[in-house]
């Protein structure tokens, strides 16, 4: 089942709505049972079309209800506007694509996330609060969120899907910042692109394709241990349809054994 829940966001000060998947057995009686949580970028595109900012989710609300796995799912809503939402998920001070010069804001972001909405969430649903329980993920901006936020914060999050990130703008930050990084040995990461992420045979998504390669390189060389998987969608788009489709495998890898 999805429930809403508004909560401010100091940094752009304004509400955001929390998009939350409860299992649907969550109220039932005597059920006690603690969740792991996962963190999701641009949460009003998981679960239903109707609440789609372009009209296609990620179809997470049918693939849930069908898992063998209970589990929370927490989708933030973004800015509205797209600069707005380039500047919040923004990890460094980059230019990206038509977004233009961003300063990169996702610190502010990320303390929202640790110091507001985790501890909301924590404090009203029965979850399992531990790192090896909590994941995050997201696509293009929101993919970069991901990749910084475990990255920067692998005390909290475990779990990250990557997903078409445009990371060709940021590589050298972010091979900082996996040389920086502690990362634990249970860390698992996904990252996906598509065949024809920004058009076909475009030579940004060999750009994209071979700096995710060396950032997959980079993270395996730092920790061994950690699971990681680089996944070249064939025919994948930059957009919610093909995102939709990578779900069931997102989830598999992340959450399963």
């Amino acid at each position: 089942m999805l429930v809403k829940h508004d909560i401010y966001f100091s940094y752009a000060r304004e509400k955001r709505t929390l998009f939350i998947w409860l299992p649907d057995d969550y109220y039932a009686p005597g059920n006690d049972e603690r969740y792991a949580v996962m963190y999701m970028w641009d949460g009003q595109n998981m679960f239903y079309d109707a609440e789609a900012t372009y009209g296609k989710s990620w179809d997470m609300a049918p693939y849930l209800e069908g898992w063998w796995k209970s589990m929370i799912v927490v989708g933030m809503q973004c800015a509205h506007t797209d600069k707005e939402r380039c500047e919040e998920y923004c990890p460094y001070p980059v230019a990206i694509g038509e977004a233009g010069l961003l300063e990169g804001h996702a610190e502010e972001t990320m303390k929202w996330v640790r110091k507001v909405v985790k501890p909301c969430i924590d404090s009203n649903y029965r979850t399992n609060p531990s790192r090896e329980a909590t994941g995050v993920g997201g696509s293009s901006m929101g993919g970069m969120m991901s990749f910084y936020a475990i990255l920067r914060h692998n005390d909290i999050f475990s779990k990250a899907a990557v997903m078409s990130p445009p990371v060709s703008t940021s590589q050298q930050y972010y091979l900082e910042d996996i040389r920086r990084s502690k990362l634990l040995p249970d860390t698992r990461i996904l990252f996906t692109w598509g065949e024809n992420e920004w058009g076909e045979r475009s030579p940004f998504e060999k750009k994209v394709e071979r700096c995710i390669l060396e950032l997959q390189s980079t993270v395996k060389k730092v920790q061994p241990a950690c699971r990681t998987f680089a996944l070249r969608q064939e025919g994948g788009a930059h957009n919610e349809a093909s995102w939709a489709r990578l779900v069931p495998g997102m989830m598999r890898f992340l959450w399963e054994g």
